[in-house]
């Protein structure tokens, strides 16, 4: 999620950029809406203003809620490691996968009700 909200900055922060670039253009320009130029830039900073609008970060205070398989990886990972102690850690999480697969439907429910 943060390289996401990172990603949104970054865009919001290059748009933000466009804008100052094209406002200053126009301060250059004489304003005249005939002017094919004029227009053009014109159009293109309401475009941009329209996504500056929709690029807002939205953070949320309440993480999400575990899904059911993440939740049987959180407590079946330590296990693993205590019982394949030389094991790397990619072996532990095809292990703990290949668990998840052998259960049955009644017994991944138990992990989404928790």
């Amino acid at each position: 999620m943060a390289a996401t909200n990172f990603t949104k900055e970054i865009t919001r922060f290059t748009l933000q950029c466009k804008k100052e670039c094209l406002e200053d253009l126009l301060k250059a320009v004489p304003e005249d809406a005939n002017s094919p130029y004029y227009t053009h830039t014109m159009s293109q900073l309401n475009r941009i203003n329209d996504e500056l609008s929709n690029k807002r970060v939205k953070r949320s205070d309440k993480p999400r809620k575990l899904s059911a398989y993440n939740r049987f990886i959180q407590q079946t990972l330590p296990v693993v490691k205590r019982d394949f102690p030389s094991m790397d850690n990619k072996a532990r999480m095809e292990k703990a996968s290949s668990i998840w697969k052998q259960l049955s439907e009644e017994q991944k429910k138990a992990y989404n009700s928790e």
